[in-house]
This record gives C-alpha cells, sequence and structure tokens, in this order.
C-alpha cells in the first residue's frame, strides 16, 4: 500500500482528524463498512496494545499491525461473505468481475484480486465471480494447515 493510500485509509479511520485512533473512531469505522464484531472486539485491541499503556488511542501504524494480527487469528469466512454481500444485492453468491474490480480499484490495488479473477477458478464463462465458493474454499485450507 502507498503512503498516499495509508495517509487516504488513515483519514477514512480518524474521524477527529487528531492523528489518534479511539474507541470511537474504530468502532464507527468497522460499522459503517459493514463489519460487525463482537462488542469486545475494540476494547480487546485497546487493551492488547505493546506498549502497555492505559491509554485509549492507537496511532494508525499500531493500529494497522495489531489490527492485522488480530485477524489473522480469526475466522475470516463471516467477514468475507458480508464483504462481498454488501455488493450482492441479491445474494446470489456471485459478482459480475469487472464490477467487482471498479469497486475494489476506488479502495487500492487491485493486483491480487485480478489475479484471482483471471485464474479462472472462481470465475464462470459469464465473467462472474463467485465469491461464495472462493471463501468456502479458504475455510477448508485454513481447517487443513
Amino acid at each position: 500500500m502507498t503512503q498516499k493510500r495509508c495517509r487516504r485509509l488513515e483519514r477514512l479511520i480518524d474521524h477527529d482528524n487528531d492523528s489518534k485512533l479511539s474507541y470511537t473512531d474504530i468502532e464507527n469505522t468497522l460499522s459503517s463498512v459493514g463489519i460487525g464484531l463482537d462488542e469486545g472486539f475494540t476494547t480487546e485491541l485497546l487493551n492488547s496494545r505493546p506498549d502497555k499503556s492505559n491509554s485509549q488511542e492507537l496511532t494508525f501504524p499500531v493500529f494497522l499491525t495489531m489490527f492485522k494480527e488480530k485477524l489473522d487469528k480469526m475466522d475470516n469466512s463471516g467477514v468475507l461473505a458480508e464483504s462481498f454481500e454488501s455488493f450482492d444485492g441479491d445474494f446470489k453468491g456471485y459478482l459480475n468481475a469487472n464490477e467487482l474490480l471498479r469497486a475494489v480499484e476506488e479502495f487500492g490495488d487491485v493486483g491480487e484480486l485480478s489475479k484471482l479473477i483471471e485464474s479462472g477458478t472462481f470465475t464462470d464463462r459469464m465473467g462472474n465471480f463467485h465469491y461464495s465458493k472462493w471463501i468456502e474454499s479458504m475455510s477448508v485450507n485454513q481447517s487443513t494447515q
């Protein structure tokens, strides 16, 4: 992720523009993008900060590192499904690959997604990316590791 994109993302999360991410900043951001995590997630994230301070705020780089570590430990299939379903109004389990790439391009690099779509493994002849099958395959792969 480029520095410019990181700054843009930071501005989206840091609602009060104080260069620190508070409980409210994090909760509002997660709920605004449709990620419904359990109530204790943000509190646990703030309490597990590496510097062991009592501050209820994080800098953006610390937040990214900690959030990634939390996500790595989670079963992401539900979160991924919710994310894709937000673009899939009919809940068909697939999306037009070109439309998906255009939507993702607004948020960042589409390189890995583009490679996945071009592989054809989860894309049908009509140009639809079957995200439900991809998520299912990821869940199977995680459980065998």
